[in-house]
């Protein structure tokens, strides 16, 4: 049930970036700190993909072939997360909004719960996020899946590079972005989300709401 009233501190953090741009190490770390619940849309639809269905078969297929899910898919999923929570609760929402679609669906959904949010624009260099995503598949070479890996990352940049710019344009004219440097270090950006939202959360401590873009390209 959506809440009637908009609280004044911020209880949402929404974490969004290019592969190996490390939103989902953040995201664990900062919800960790601030005692937030979390939800991560690639965790998610990897375990969608592996389901024997029609849509598990379709999305495994998308993401085997660098497409995007649509806004419809991502907004089932956001819903189900928000849909529990108390005004006191916060949470980390991770990888919701890659194009203007995706977006509009994740404002239109916080606004109908009545969350209040920040974005932030966490910059990082291309090249140590591709060296990332190297890193992860030999670790996890399951949650990258099939194909080839340099193939499918130049996909899933081309893709983010083109559409996220436009997701962020939005944000911004409504004043909600920020812009983070990050520079080499997954630490510096930490240290500057959660002092921000340590600043916005003066009220219920458990609560926060912060939206976070991670870009590549610094």
């Amino acid at each position: 049930m959506p809440h009637t009233a908009k609280p004044r501190y911020i209880n949402t953090i929404v974490l969004n970036g290019a592969p190996g741009s490390g939103i989902n190490r953040q995201g664990k770390k900062i919800a960790q700190r601030f005692g937030w619940k979390i939800s991560s849309i690639d965790k998610l639809l990897i375990e969608l993909s592996k389901k024997d269905t029609l849509e598990g078969r379709r999305i495994k297929q998308d993401l085997e072939q660098g497409i995007l899910p649509d806004s419809g898919v991502f907004s089932d999923f956001m819903q189900k997360a928000l849909s529990p929570l108390d005004r006191q609760d916060g949470i980390v929402l991770i990888g919701y909004t890659w194009t203007e679609d995706h977006a509009l669906a994740t404002r239109r959904l916080l606004d109908t719960f009545n969350r209040n949010y920040v974005v932030f624009d966490v910059k990082v260099c291309e090249e140590v996020a591709r060296k990332r995503v190297h890193e992860k598949a030999k670790k996890k070479p399951h949650r990258i899946g099939g194909g080839d890996l340099d193939d499918k990352l130049n996909q899933w940049m081309r893709n983010f590079n083109e559409f996220n710019p436009a997701a962020m344009k939005l944000f911004r004219l409504f004043g909600k972005a920020k812009t983070v440097h990050a520079g080499l270090s997954e630490e510096q950006a930490f240290k500057l989300i959660t002092e921000y939202v340590s600043q916005k959360c003066r009220s219920p401590p458990h609560v926060g709401g912060l939206f976070v873009s991670a870009m590549l390209g610094a």
